[in-house]
């Protein structure tokens, strides 16, 4: 996934223009896809009215290839310090033994953002899920209960129905040196679509 984002940036920065923008990646994700829910339609529509740029067919094809992702479509920008990009889609998924759909919607940054992991480590205020963390990405589910977020534990049988409601909330960050991002996803099953 890393080598195919650090494609689309070089390609994206070819393309596209130069932006003030000084909240930062944290920022970004904050109101593109968490203050959203995670819409796809409505991240889009926040990104279209903040001047992003649509994603060129070339790199949705690019990030679609992986697999990973589906119904992909996207939104770029570059600042004077980095090239932007909103990703929203689904991915299918087995969380617990029980076949998922996540509705998801991702910002990545290049160069990476050092401050990203920390900020939204602060954000999520729960421990990181094992399941999640791995290989220089770090994750969490949480329910949201008006702002406070709490704790759930997917493997546990008792919260599979908070699951299969989608009422429980996937966040991750992967970064290294080139690249960070940051996931934003609400599970439901497959059958509840």
């Amino acid at each position: 996934m890393r080598r195919i984002l650090l494609s689309l940036a070089a390609a994206a920065l070819l393309a596209a223009p130069a932006a003030a923008h000084a909240e930062g990646l944290f920022a970004d994700y904050q109101s593109l896809c968490v203050g959203v829910g995670g819409n796809p339609d409505a991240a889009l529509g926040a990104a279209d009215a903040g001047g992003w740029m649509v994603m060129p067919d070339t790199l949705i094809k690019a990030v679609s290839s992986s697999g990973q992702f589906k119904d992909i479509r996207g939104r770029l920008r570059t600042t004077k310090l980095a090239m932007e990009m909103l990703i929203v889609g689904r991915m299918d998924e087995t969380i617990s033994g029980v076949s998922m759909q996540l509705k998801m919607c991702a910002v990545a940054s290049t160069p990476a953002d050092a401050q990203l992991k920390g900020q939204v480590a602060s954000w999520a205020a729960v421990a990181q899920a094992s399941q999640l963390t791995k290989d220089g990405r770090v994750g969490y589910f949480f329910l949201d209960e008006g702002g406070k977020h709490l704790p759930i534990n997917p493997d546990d049988a008792a919260n599979l129905k908070l699951l299969r409601d989608g009422r429980v909330h996937v966040v991750a960050v992967q970064d290294d040196k080139q690249m960070s991002m940051a996931v934003f996803a609400i599970p439901t099953t497959n059958e509840s679509r």
